[in-house]
């Protein structure tokens, strides 16, 4: 009506990255040349919900009041990253000189989730008093609420050299690309061994919460003095 207004607004917002990146360059000396290896999908989604309201009433002397409800929920999903690191052998000359590490941090594959949830909401009153041509007051006073609560986990995961380490030291295989290196055939015992080395710090549980209110007075006498 004339004196109410309430409004809804819905936005969904979702993007989606795949990467394929190869640098060649040095880390710690410029002797050792590396190729390093980059595969990464990423998934990103906001939903957001949003509800005001603005209200008058004449007969409670021009008594206005505004409200705002919001719920939003976010989450990333990266369901698959990976990352391998290829050492240049300067001797080799038959084929590709790129060996595939030896280090501890030659690869490592991570599964990442993400969800944030939050929910807030305002509240504005403004009351205006006039007590005769002279003297007006104006009472604002409000508060807002937020709750928001997030859950991130990531898993980590590598190929380690077998003990017995024959595939793994075999040039036909470590001089090769990425999909020969893993094949099937060469994770065993034989090979190389899959295990988890996720930290203790790749998960967390998080909540906020916060509140906060106001309260102003606005005073004024003619145009001689005002006071808030």
């Amino acid at each position: 009506g004339e004196h109410h207004q309430l409004s809804a607004i819905g936005t969904l917002l979702r993007s989606s990255s795949d990467e394929t990146r190869i640098d060649e360059g040095f880390v710690e000396s410029a002797e050792l040349i590396s190729r390093f290896i980059k595969l990464e999908w990423e998934e990103n989604e906001l939903w957001s919900r949003q509800l005001t309201g603005s209200h008058a009433f004449p007969a409670l002397s021009n008594l206005k009041l505004d409200w705002v409800y919001t719920r939003a929920d976010a989450s990333r999903d990266a369901p698959r990253s990976v990352e391998l690191r290829y050492d240049r052998v300067d001797d080799v000359t038959d084929r590709d000189p790129f060996r595939f590490s030896s280090r501890s941090d030659s690869n490592g594959t991570s599964y990442g989730l993400l969800a944030d949830a939050s929910e807030s909401g305002d509240l504005n009153v403004k009351l205006p008093l006039s007590f005769n041509d002279q003297h007006a007051l104006t009472v604002d006073l409000g508060g807002s609420r937020l709750r928001r609560d997030r859950d991130s986990s990531i898993r980590r995961f590598e190929f380690r050299p077998s003990p017995l380490g024959f595939i793994s030291n075999d040039p036909d295989v470590v001089f090769n690309p990425p999909d020969t290196v893993f094949d099937p055939a060469n994770i065993g015992p034989r090979g190389w061994i899959l295990q988890e080395v996720t930290r203790n710090t790749d998960a967390y549980v998080a909540t906020q919460s916060l509140d906060a209110a106001y309260l102003t007075l606005d005073y004024t006498w003619t145009d001689r003095l005002r006071v808030n």
